[in-house]
Order: C-alpha cells, then structure tokens, then sequence
C-alpha cells in the first residue's frame, strides 16, 4: 500500500453536468460515511483485499472506488463476495460426503455480490448474513500498476446514534460525518467528470487532425489540377 500517493489528474474546472449520474448517487449513496479511505498502489497481475464487518441485520455495505489516471484503460476489477456460511466452516469434512442435491441446499454463502471492471464506480449492498465481507481489487494489467482511491464503510452507524439527546457531542460527530460524505463525493464526481474531459479534449484534437489533413488534400489536389491546366494551355499555344 502507498497510502500517499498524489493524485495524476489535473485540476481543471469541470462545467459538464451529468444529472442521471448524480441522480444514481444520490439514491444509492445518500448518507454515506466511510469508515476508511485509503491511496493504495495495485501492482501488476495482483489483488488487494479489504474486509467489513458486518455484526447485525439489516446493514448496507456502501464504497466507491476510482483510479487515479487520465488513461481510460487503467481500470480495477472489483469484486465483493458474502461470508461462508458459519454451519459450513463448522462442518467441512461432513460436507464433502453429501450428495449434491444436499450441497446446492447447504452452500450459502461466499457468493459475489457485486463485480465491475472500470476505472471508478460505487456500490450499495444489502449484507444478508452477518460475517466479513470480502471486497477484492484486482489489477488485470500485465505491466502497469494502478493507483486506486477506495473508500468502504456501513449504515449501522445510525444506530448508535441518539435521537433525543442532542448535545454538543452528537453535533460535532454529525457534522464529521456531512463533512466525509461531502468530500468522498465531491472526489468521485471530480474524478468522473475530469475523465470526461480529457476524453472530449482527445476527441477535438483527433477531429482538427482529420480536418487538417483533409484540408493539405485538397489544396494539394488544387494545386495539381491548376498545374495540370496551365500545362496543357501552353501546349496549346505551341502547337
């Protein structure tokens, strides 16, 4: 891990709106509080691997995740799997003699509940069970490493929450947690739509290549032809 990695992307200012993407966030990450937001560098053909507890029903595991590059290719595969059932660690060896009726029955757990390859993304999960959950970031790439902002966290800090004493205490703590949704958004956003930019500027520039190149074309050919009349004028005269 690399936890002080500085960002690549360049800080310009962003002017395109998005509101379906806004809108998506909003309805999946409202109130989100991350219990951890950690710069972390993926080396080639290598994962890294987080876990979250989850102690009670019902919780929702939140995160988001985003890499730190202008290339749209350097991307993260993400993957988040439930915990093996508790009746399956206990059992293991009486497992393997089951028939397979039985096993499809039994093997609850370990499934994965969310998977996407991209270079940012974020995910709302209901936790079924209670256990670790295993968040794994895989960097794909054969020579490149990646450098990855990811930030994971649970709703169940709501419970601890007092809703009929409201001292100085409970005002600060609720005022950290606006202040870390603010700011987890506010870099997923920023880091979205600075991609978008880069990606429209490469388009232009590929546009006013190919309106150059066509435009050397035509004055050549222009040139030719006037060349070509000129010739077989004076020929013309000659004769």
């Amino acid at each position: 891990m690399s936890p002080n990695v500085e960002d690549s992307l360049e800080r310009e200012e962003v002017v395109e709106t998005d509101y379906p993407y806004y809108t998506e966030w909003s309805e999946k990450m409202g109130n989100f509080h991350p219990k951890s937001l950690v710069n972390l560098t993926i080396d080639a053909k290598s994962t890294e691997l987080f876990y979250e507890s989850v102690t009670k029903q019902p919780t929702t595991i939140k995160g988001m995740f985003y890499t730190q590059s202008r290339d749209d290719y350097l991307g993260v595969f993400v993957t988040v799997k439930s915990p093996i059932s508790k009746c399956l660690r206990q059992n293991t060896c009486a497992y393997l003699f089951l028939p397979l009726s039985v096993k499809n029955r039994a093997n609850v757990g370990n499934e994965v509940l969310y998977s996407h390859d991209a270079p940012e993304g974020f995910f709302s999960l209901e936790a079924k069970m209670v256990g670790n959950y295993e968040i794994a970031l895989t960097n794909s790439h054969w020579m490149t490493p990646v450098y990855v902002t990811f930030a994971t966290g649970t709703d169940d800090h709501s419970i601890l929450k007092s809703e009929h004493v409201e001292n100085t205490f409970n005002r600060v703590k609720k005022l950290e947690e606006h202040i870390d949704n603010i700011y987890s958004q506010f870099r997923y956003f920023w880091t979205h739509n600075n991609r978008q930019m880069i990606a429209t500027k490469k388009a232009q520039g590929r546009l006013l290549l190919y309106a150059v190149l066509q435009f050397s074309i035509i004055l050549i050919c222009s040139v030719v032809s006037l060349w070509y009349v000129k010739r077989s004028v004076s020929n013309k005269r000659i004769l």
